[in-house]
């Protein structure tokens, strides 16, 4: 003991600060801006503070897998919410550009201001070390945490090429006599899709984490289902929009799939809507805020959850609510086991929509969204 003051041993005195280097720490405000940064967070997302102080911090985290980044922007807005004590989050593996990749856990916790409304939140990232011997369970872990990652990502990716072509087999099935053999094949293209989207389905149900309940056989021992539209009604009427005015209720579509943005769009037209799409938050915004300077508002807005690149479901919704606090927004995603997915209200949402979706799944998105 040296002046009252306890001495470490030599070896837990390094450990101890190391420990302490290890952490990277970022403020942001409410808006999510980045507003302190210390070196090492800026060494390890390789970066210099001129580049993030201002910035979004969603922007320049660069979280390589898209459901990861998905939960992260969750969590910012649960922590920002009052009340909440913070969250934390394993595994989130960055990949800079000026390097190779690695993993880190992430802690976030709420800073309350003098009203105790919370003023901003504190990030902590600290990097994630493969050791040997006794410990290489942890490299173990790791592996099975990219294997599962990477089951997600895939069955998102599956998700998004299967809700275009749903919908252009529904779109191609309008102009064609019910009994044709070309609409016979369309029935069997579409029970195609199904039986996949149930495969994909299980793929996020494991890589979430979740026990999967499949029947002996897997989706090979279901019985034949009926496709969105069954036989008899599979020709899906026009939704009467824009009931009392003279005009049809204008949807904003935002999706980073070319593909959807296309079919999505024609079924939307169909469904008697005037429809503009856009492919990231940004340009929503601007659409958004145009269309209300020129009196002439969207009267939904139907938002992807990923975009990568750019902002997402959750980091445009509050821009928009800036805009507009009575919008109408429907909340979109491959994704079906992301929490904004199952609870879509507790984020701001009025609709929900899980790709890959037709007609039907897309009427009901928008009749729920303008009854609430």
């Amino acid at each position: 003991m040296v002046n009252g003051t306890k001495k470490l041993p030599e070896g837990r005195k390094k450990h101890a600060i190391r420990k302490k280097e290890e952490e990277g720490i970022i403020t942001v405000d409410t808006d999510l801006c980045v507003i302190i940064i210390n070196a090492l967070a800026r060494d390890m997302l390789g970066v210099t503070r001129c580049r993030m102080i201002g910035r979004r911090v969603m922007d320049v985290l660069p979280v390589a897998d898209p459901s990861v980044k998905s939960r992260l922007a969750a969590a910012l807005q649960q922590v920002m919410s009052s009340g909440s004590s913070g969250s934390t989050i394993e595994h989130v593996r960055l990949v800079p550009k000026s390097g190779a990749g690695y993993s880190i856990s992430l802690d976030i916790a709420p800073i309350a201001g003098d009203s105790g409304h919370v003023s901003g939140a504190v990030l902590t990232l600290r990097r994630k070390t493969l050791r040997r011997g006794p410990f290489s369970e942890v490299a173990g872990r790791e592996g099975s945490d990219a294997l599962l990652s990477l089951m997600g990502r895939i069955a998102h990716d599956v998700n998004n090429s299967l809700s275009s072509v749903l919908a252009n087999i529904q779109l191609a099935r309008l102009g064609m006599d019910e009994q044709s053999d070309g609409d016979q094949r369309l029935d069997s293209a579409e029970e195609s899709v199904l039986r996949a989207r149930d495969l994909s389905g299980q793929l996020l149900a494991l890589s979430s984490g979740k026990v999967a309940k499949l029947p002996v056989g897997g989706a090979a021992g279901r019985k034949k289902r009926h496709a969105p539209w069954p036989r008899k009604e599979k020709r899906p009427a026009r939704i009467a929009a824009g009931k009392g005015r003279a005009v049809s209720d204008k949807i904003l579509l935002m999706d980073d799939d070319e593909a959807i943005l296309s079919a999505t769009s024609e079924m939307l037209k169909f469904l008697g809507y005037d429809v503009t799409v856009a492919e990231n938050g940004d340009t929503v915004v601007e659409l958004y805020g145009k269309a209300q300077d020129a009196g002439l508002p969207f009267d939904a807005v139907v938002l992807d959850v990923t975009v990568p690149g750019g902002m997402g479901a959750l980091e445009t919704l509050p821009r928009l609510r800036n805009l507009d606090p009575h919008i109408r927004a429907i909340v979109s995603s491959g994704y079906s086991t992301n929490p904004v997915i199952v609870n879509f209200a507790s984020y701001g949402f009025a609709a929900v929509i899980v790709k890959p979706y037709g007609f039907k799944e897309l009427g009901v998105a928008l009749e729920t969204a303008f009854r609430n």
